[in-house]
């Protein structure tokens, strides 16, 4: 059994891993959006790129844009722009040694910026861990509450700003030092410098500008330290004294925490020092720089001021330049010089959509801030200086629930899908993951539309099409394979309602069978009420071992462990009644093995529909055809497990009686969802595999690819073409076969193309390789020149361009196979560990 903190590490890890795939996904998905922003210029001898560097850049390609690119820049040659001043060097200079570490691994295998970029989202993926365990142990120090502390952990790991945490983003590593930092500072003594303290939030003022508020933590904590402690003992230390002489002596103690708190100060603000001193040192000083060619060339092209320049005449004898300035800051002048950030300039008009996104969350802040602050005024008024804060015993920690979430959790109880909601009687069964992936589902499509206007023509149409088909799909996958409603039942009848009781209830009764459990829901129907009673149930039954939130084994027993507890706790006897025709075996009167084993297949089906799902969508991008192939597999396998439930399920009629009334089930949305994407996946891969094949070029600028990207430009000589023909054709005869080139090529000639050619009629035709001859698609191109007899230079005369090379392609495409494989290999062997590891 993990613990709540090991837990928080293997969640820390795995939403890693997740971010990072869906980052891959939607990069291929969604085209790069062509701002006039920095972009790292490339060292003219990095040139060569391997299909290692083509595989990192297939995988994290989307992780180093916008701010990543100064961060890169920044690791690769150091601050050699002014407005790479407005990025702090700690998570650069990071990833510039764990690149040193690592490029004496790889040298000669990857280019340098390749292990830099590995090297950026290696460290964010550590220090990301690391800051999710910090987080709950400090979330434990200050809320004395295991399950809060485990619950905030979680809600950081998913955060709606995930993406910035795997990218090459300043964010992790300052998270990571400031919750270090606030673990230690709450640790202290009043009495000593605490370097636990005052080191993390110093390494963090050179991590990011605004790092140097969190000497505010120092300052509070250390006043509250005097208040509570300096203070009182003084007091009873000056009663104890009976000479005035001896009074000096209470001073010692403020003293020294004056001492402490300055050199806590100090340690914390002089790296945001030093790396100020440098940057006016580099800038504004030194008047002379030696930097490569494309360097300087770049900040030429992109009028970018170069360190030594600021002693240029232009500069000096401007008065606002950050190097005039009584205080030399070049964070301040940076920003606002480059990108035009000041107080309040953010306010405008075309950033409300902004505005509406934060809305809610700014909402939910505002609103417990003002609860907290009405319930503990004085508190507030003291900022805790002198008072204890009060921990998650008192009323306030119920208030989000009762108030906010309240709603949402009566709604769950109706259609059984987050946690347990301790205010309600019963315990009640809200599937978090279910309305998790849907909300982000729902999500995807929201961000999707909203860069779609940004395309111009028919490919708006073409992408609009695209994301929405692949979004519901895969979130259809998501949701059936963790939904409750593969098959549903319902009747209101009159029916007992505890043992040991008289009282007859009108209730409805419901059942909702998933792949993985049964859940049986309770709602009083009639005017019946009984004292302290609501009657108001909604009750998950697992069908297997207890193995985990994702576990899935293929033996029963925790049904029946269930079922006991039930009956122990007392539950209502309708409940009782549903849940014992579904316990396994049972003298061939019970269902439970026949639902359970469905459900496993089926589950199986649908866990491998998904990462068909993926390698579809990353495949329309570069293969089509193996998209399509893939997409069809995806409804297969979906269709697959429709028909494992449909036969596995249910060998005799289920029918639960009751007092006036029966429940018999019928199939359930989820099974509808499935089943109809599973045919649309089918047809759709079936339909993009024959256009493919006879109109190969609409449907390549369809998935926005270019229809001529397996074709390479060179040059066939009148000589070469007259020795192809020779060889491996004859006059006006189409022939395929023998030649690497045969079923690409064909020529046709209404002349033998011997000595005697002067005009030849000769027409190439350009064929993509196919298994299906009559469908093939072909591309005709006619010669660009004329040959005539009297070219001297036989040989240097071209006779035709864009002809493929059939070996560059298949090379390509072997190459893009096996990085693919790769990928399959990886995912198979995560799924594999997992599934050992939860059995075990």
């Amino acid at each position: 059994m993990l613990t709540p903190h090991k837990k928080v590490i293997w969640f820390a890890v795995i939403s890693r891993l997740f971010i990072i795939l869906l980052s891959v996904a939607f990069n291929f998905i969604i085209p790069d959006h062509d701002a006039d922003a920095f972009r790292s210029p490339e060292d003219p001898s990095d040139k060569e790129k391997s299909s290692a560097d083509a595989f990192v850049k297939f995988l994290f390609g989307g992780l180093v844009h916008w701010d990543a690119q100064y961060i890169i820049h920044i690791a690769l040659y150091g601050y050699t722009y002014e407005n790479c001043l407005a990025f702090f060097p700690l998570y650069p200079m990071s990833i510039r040694v764990f690149a040193g570490c690592l490029y004496y691994l790889f040298e000669g295998f990857m280019s340098h910026y390749s292990v830099i970029v590995v090297s950026s989202v290696v460290v964010n993926f550590i220090t990301f861990i690391i800051s999710a365990s910090v987080l709950h142990r400090l979330s434990l120090q200050v809320l004395r509450n295991e399950q809060l502390a485990y619950k905030a952990a979680i809600l950081y790991c998913v955060n709606p700003a995930s993406i910035f945490f795997v990218s090459a983003y300043s964010e992790t590593l300052f998270a990571c030092l400031t919750f270090y930092g606030m673990l230690k500072c709450g640790n202290g003594s009043s009495k000593n410098i605490s370097v636990g303290c005052g080191l993390p939030f110093g390494l963090g003022a050179v991590q990011r500008s605004n790092g140097i508020v969190n000497i505010g933590f120092i300052v509070h904590e250390k006043l509250r330290c005097f208040f509570k402690f300096v203070i009182p003992d003084t007091v009873t230390k000056a009663r104890r004294f009976d000479s005035l002489l001896l009074a000096p002596l209470l001073l010692v103690a403020p003293v020294v925490f004056l001492i402490s708190l300055v050199g806590e100060v100090i340690l914390s603000i002089t790296p945001f020092v030093m790396f100020q001193g440098y940057g006016y040192y580099k800038f504004c000083i030194v008047p002379e720089h030696n930097l490569p060619d494309f360097i300087v060339s770049y900040a030429e092209t992109n009028d970018l001021r170069l360190p030594g320049t600021a002693s240029l005449k232009p500069i000096v004898d401007h008065k606002d330049h950050w190097c005039n300035s009584s205080l030399p800051l070049a964070y301040t002048y940076v920003q606002d010089h480059y990108w035009n950030v000041g107080f309040l300039r953010y306010y405008q008009w075309k950033q409300i959509p902004n505005f509406l996104l934060a809305i809610p969350v700014v909402w939910i802040i505002l609103t417990h801030a003002y609860r907290f602050a009405k319930q503990h005024p004085r508190l507030c008024y003291t900022l805790g200086l002198w008072e204890d804060v009060p921990y998650p015993n008192s009323k306030v920690n119920h208030t989000f629930n009762n108030a906010i979430m309240g709603g949402f959790f009566d709604f769950a109880r109706k259609e059984g899908f987050p946690t347990q909601f301790p205010a309600n009687k019963t315990p009640v069964t809200v599937d978090v993951l279910e309305a998790g992936f849907i909300l982000a589902f729902v999500m995807l499509v929201f961000c999707f539309y909203m860069i779609i206007p940004g395309f111009r023509g028919k490919y708006q149409a073409a992408i609009l099409v695209r994301v929405t088909v692949s979004v519901v799909i895969g979130a259809i996958l998501m949701t059936s394979n963790f939904g409750q409603a593969w098959e549903v039942g319902e009747v209101t009848t009159h029916t007992a309602y505890k043992a040991g009781t008289k009282e007859e209830i009108r209730a409805t009764v419901g059942v909702k069978l998933g792949l993985r459990s049964l859940n049986v829901t309770l709602l009083r129907a009639g005017d019946e009420k009984l004292p302290g009673e609501k009657i108001d149930y909604n009750e998950r039954f697992w069908w297997t071992w207890d193995q985990g939130r994702f576990g899935f084994g293929p033996y029963a027993g925790v049904l029946q462990q269930s079922f006991r507890q039930a009956q122990n706790r007392g539950l209502p006897l309708p409940i009782l009644w549903v849940v014992d025709y579904f316990t396994i075996d049972g003298e061939g009167l019970r269902y439970g093995r026949h639902y359970r084993t469905a459900g496993w297949y089926a589950h199986i089906a649908m866990w491998a529909a998904l990462p068909c799902w993926f390698l579809a969508n990353f495949l329309f991008m570069s293969v089509i055809r193996y998209g399509a192939y893939f997409t069809a597999l995806t409804g297969a396998l979906q269709l697959l497990a429709c028909l494992l439930w449909a036969v596995i399920r249910n060998p005799n009629p289920l029918i639960i009686p009751f007092e006036d009334g029966i429940i018999t089930t019928k199939y359930g949305v989820n099974f509808w969802l499935t089943l109809t994407s599973g045919m649309a996946c089918v047809v759709i891969g079936l339909v993009i595999l024959f256009l493919d094949l006879r109109y190969p070029d609409d449907i390549a600028l369809f998935f926005g690819r270019d229809p001529l990207a397996d074709y390479e430009e060179y040059h066939l000589s009148k000589k070469l073409l007259l020795l192809l023909f020779e060889y491996h054709l004859s006059p006006c005869v189409h022939r395929r076969g023998g030649h690497p080139e045969s079923g690409m090529i064909e020529l046709v000639s209404s002349n033998s193309l011997n000595t005697e050619i002067t005009q030849p009629k000769t027409q190439f035709v350009l064929k993509r390789r196919t298994t299906v001859r009559v469908a093939q698609k072909s591309l005709f191109r006619t010669p660009a020149v004329t040959i005539t007899a009297e070219d001297e230079d036989e040989d240097e005369m071209p006779l035709y361009l864009n002809i493929p090379r059939p070996r560059y392609v298949c090379y390509k495409h072997l190459l893009l196979l096996q990085h693919v494989e790769v990928a399959v290999r990886t995912m198979f062997f995560f799924s594999v560990s997992y599934m050992l590891n939860m059995l075990t």
